[in-house]
Order: structure tokens, then C-alpha cells, then sequence
């Protein structure tokens, strides 16, 4: 077996400091009586450190949907300082409109802000194995 990657060892200052996120589904919901079925998908939040787990329902795979899945945990969890996941399109939008907002943002309040001080995004090689596997194994 592999050695554990460095990021599992770096003392995190809260959970999911360090956070795995990946999608699972389709799953097919009914939501109220009498209501047509949808598909929905979940987004798996993993802490690295702690191995604790923060499950969010997202409408779709696009990144405006990865976007509003992550603004729900973050706002629960915690604004991570480390985001490990694979090169889906979503994850890779997602990370450049981040940047983007960021860029647009005045640089001066961001420096004064201890809670905006950005998220280092690292994306499994393509063709790798699943990267929760991977996190979870001993």
C-alpha cells in the first residue's frame, strides 16, 4: 500500500481544515406528495484529519451547483484551507470562479479579513484511483 499522502499529517486548526469533496448519484428523489421524481446528486465533504463526513444534496454536476453545495458546507463547517479534489469539470470551474471572485474583490478588505484568506485547491493526476479511497485506507 501507498504511503499516506502529507496532507493527512499537517495539524488542521479546525475540522475539515483539510476537506476531500466528491460526487456520488444519481439518486432519483421524490420531494412532497404527488410530486414527480427528480435527479439529484451528492457532494461528499471528507475531513481529512478526523475522518468526519458532511453530506450536501446538488441539483446537478455543473459548478454553479458544486458552488451552492460548497457555500452550504462552508457556512456549517467552516471555510477550509485546504480542498483536495479530482479534475471533474465542476471541481476545475468551480476553483477558477473562486479566483476570479477573488481577483474582483477589493485587495485591501481582503487583507484585513482573517476569513478570507483563500483556498488552496489540489487536484488528483487524471487517471487515479478515487481519491476518498485513498484518504480513508490505513
Amino acid at each position: 500500500m501507498a504511503p499516506l499522502p502529507e496532507i493527512r499529517f499537517k495539524t488542521p486548526l479546525h475540522a475539515f481544515a483539510r476537506t476531500a469533496v466528491d460526487f456520488g448519484g444519481p439518486f432519483i428523489t421524490v420531494q412532497g406528495r404527488g410530486k414527480r421524481r427528480q435527479k439529484r446528486y451528492l457532494c461528499l465533504f471528507t475531513c481529512l484529519a478526523s475522518r468526519a463526513v458532511h453530506l450536501e444534496v446538488a441539483f446537478g454536476l455543473d459548478t454553479d451547483s458544486f458552488l451552492n453545495a460548497f457555500y452550504r458546507m462552508v457556512n456549517r463547517r467552516g471555510l477550509p484551507k485546504e480542498m483536495i479534489s479530482d479534475n471533474g469539470t465542476n471541481f476545475v470551474g468551480a476553483n477558477r470562479e473562486l479566483k476570479e471572485l477573488v481577483a474582483l474583490l477589493d485587495k485591501d478588505k481582503i487583507h484585513n479579513s482573517i476569513s478570507n484568506q483563500g483556498i488552496k485547491w489540489h487536484f488528483n493526476p487524471p487517471l487515479a484511483p478515487l481519491i476518498l479511497v485513498v484518504f480513508t485506507r490505513q
